[in-house]
């Protein structure tokens, strides 16, 4: 994770595991944490997510300073699906941003403080007071690179967008082929050696392919399926927007089944999982 990097608010604990953060407010009140330590579930864990059956109730460390109440380390163990923003909301801070920073060092008393790659190191209170210092460009480049991210995964869980548009998600596509690599090379930057151009130039790259990639789905859509498939992805479709939209659980469970059977007959590599479709039709109703 590339230091002062946006975070998003709905990451859970357990994909920052040996990683830190700073989150600030619009009235000026801050938190930095750190997430140090591997899950310890207790003798006593439960089942408690109910996004995922059978999981067990996992705890992991958070180690976290704030610029408010009591000014000391505080350390506690949290559920590891605990979204990020859930380490702040209970204490009265509602982020308005959140970031990766270079892990902290942590004295025994007192604030903690950031190295930086000149050798320095930045004070809590200068983080809280100045924000984070990366440049306007860098922090552009990143949030470009990150609503990519967010757009792309809204599209891989919209099951009637898949399928008719099953290009975008057939990596045998020239344009398809270019916006993975893209992908691929942007999740394997490496942080402690990125330089700021190759950041901005990573993530032009990965937008154009990005753009141009979808662009030729969106103009091809449904006929890029061979055209004995058509009419049965037309109708799996539009199941899958009437389960996505029903009112009652009988409408849904029978829509979701259509959707099951269709794909399955079909069995095209591109297309939704049909194991995985009733949970996208039902995170799509979220």
């Amino acid at each position: 994770m590339i230091p002062w990097a946006p975070i998003q608010p709905d990451i859970p604990l357990s994909d920052l595991w040996g990683r830190s953060c700073f989150a600030d407010a619009a009235d000026g009140r801050a938190i930095l944490m750190t997430i140090p330590l591997p899950p310890a579930p207790p003798a006593n864990a439960r089942r408690v997510d109910p996004t995922t059956p059978g999981r067990r109730d996992e705890r992991i460390w958070v180690r976290t300073h704030a610029s408010f109440g009591l000014p000391r380390r505080r350390d506690e163990l949290l559920p590891d699906y605990l979204p990020v923003a859930g380490v702040c909301i209970p204490r009265g801070l509602v982020p308005r941003r959140i970031v990766a920073v270079p892990t902290p060092d942590w004295p025994r008393r007192g604030a903690p403080r950031i190295p930086l790659p000149d050798g320095g190191a930045l004070t809590f209170k200068e983080l809280v007071r100045h924000g984070p210092p990366a440049s306007v460009r860098l922090q552009g480049a990143l949030a470009m690179a990150d609503h990519v991210k967010t757009t792309y995964g809204r599209m891989l869980i919209d099951v009637a967008y898949r399928i008719e548009q099953a290009a975008l998600f057939d990596s045998a596509v020239p344009t398809t082929r270019s916006f993975d690599n893209a992908l691929a090379v942007w999740d394997e930057l490496d942080p402690t050696s990125a330089s700021e151009d190759d950041v901005v130039r990573l993530a032009a790259t990965l937008k154009l392919a990005f753009q141009t990639a979808r662009a030729h789905a969106e103009t091809v859509g449904i006929d890029h399926l061979p055209a004995t498939a058509r009419a049965d992805a037309r109708r799996a479709a539009s199941a899958a927007r009437l389960a996505a939209g029903a009112k009652t659980d009988g409408e849904r469970a029978a829509a979701q089944g259509q959707v099951v059977r269709i794909l399955r007959s079909l069995a095209l590599y591109y297309l939704p999982d049909p194991e995985h479709v009733p949970r996208q039709l039902t995170q799509g109703r979220s």
